[in-house]
């Protein structure tokens, strides 16, 4: 927690040990901003089984969610840029997708490893034509927390274009140089870029594709559908 947020482990545990002072004990500590954020709250996992989180042999504080981002709130609003970073990333995923993702904790079986990279996965078969279904593949770095759509994927979500179509609109992209987060085979492109891809076909294209519409507007917060698929996938 003291590395996400830029300051000391000895600042926050003593942060944490005053804020757990009864309050008759309160006579020498001045009321601090962060001290009134944690006042009268449960700061640390309480283990209902009796089995305490060991650590190298030693009984580990392990802070509970919502305080870790009240914490990183405050020392965000301080100017710290490592909290600002901290804060910006547990709004993108949320914060029990981001403590699985700086933990290294994977609870989803379903994964792919492509150039030595694990990805979580998840396949979905989507109609693209009246006659015709066809496969998207999604992708989640669990360790980046990077949010991708197979390459391939984008022609049937697009409405059935020609793949050279996809690449070309990709390529005229502002931020064409960060469009894909895996290149060659089983190309991932970024979820930002997927989706502005999708939405060009869908909106701005002539012809406009239906298909590629329905999916722009099913995709308005991608990453959240990403990240359910890729953790919660059937």
């Amino acid at each position: 927690m003291a590395d996400l947020v830029g300051v000391s482990e000895g600042v926050l545990r003593s942060a944490f040990k005053n804020a757990e002072r009864k309050e008759g004990d309160l006579r020498q500590i001045r009321e601090s901003e962060l001290y009134n954020i944690l006042k009268d709250r449960d700061i640390f996992l309480k283990d209902l089984r009796q089995i305490s989180p060991m650590l190298n042999g030693k009984q580990a504080k392990v802070i509970l969610s919502d305080v870790c981002f009240d914490v990183a709130h405050y020392y965000s609003g301080k100017g710290y840029k490592a909290a600002h970073q901290t804060v910006g990333e547990i709004g993108r995923l949320g914060a029990p997708q981001f403590i699985f993702i700086k933990s290294g904790f994977n609870p989803q079986a379903n994964s792919v490893i492509l150039d030595e990279i694990e990805y979580l996965l998840a396949k979905e078969e989507i109609q693209v034509t009246k006659y015709r279904t066809g496969m998207i593949w999604l992708y989640t770095n669990p360790n980046t927390g990077e949010y991708g759509i197979g390459l391939k994927s984008l022609t049937h979500i697009c409405g059935s274009v020609a793949l050279k179509q996809v690449l070309t609109c990709i390529k005229q992209h502002q931020e064409h140089d960060k469009a894909f987060i895996r290149t060659g085979a089983d190309a991932i492109v970024r979820s930002n870029i997927a989706y502005d891809t999708i939405y060009y076909f869908g909106h701005q294209s002539k012809p406009r594709k239906a298909k590629a519409k329905e999916w722009a507007t099913k995709l308005q917060q991608i990453d959240t559908y990403i990240h359910h698929r890729c953790q919660c996938h059937q």
